[in-house]
């Protein structure tokens, strides 16, 4: 159960450093 959590944990963070990453990508594109 605790091992669940934390896969759920890092699949949370690792959208989130992808979704950053892609918005950084724009933001460098669009400059």
């Amino acid at each position: 159960m605790f091992r669940r959590g934390l896969f759920r944990f890092a699949g949370k963070s690792i959208n989130a450093l992808m979704s950053t990453m892609e918005l950084a990508a724009i933001d460098l594109i669009a400059v």
